[in-house]
């Protein structure tokens, strides 16, 4: 299932599965809804270093607990 993030992730995710990023992101935030623009794409490149320093496997358990 595609969130409403998806594409707005997927500029600045670099390859990475936005539902991985977005995944790291709501361990973070419970709604991206009232982020900046500033803060959303800062925090898209720390979910990205998230994911390197976890793995694929971890990002995607992740995403799951989030419905993703």
């Amino acid at each position: 299932m595609k969130s409403l993030y998806s594409d707005r992730i997927r500029t600045f995710a670099g390859g990475h599965d936005p539902r991985h990023i977005e995944g790291y992101m709501r361990l973070q935030y419970s709604s991206l809804d009232g982020l900046d623009a500033a803060t959303f794409a800062r925090e898209v490149m720390i979910a990205r270093e998230c994911v390197d320093a976890e793995g694929v496997e971890v990002a995607e358990r992740n995403a799951k607990s989030f419905g993703l």
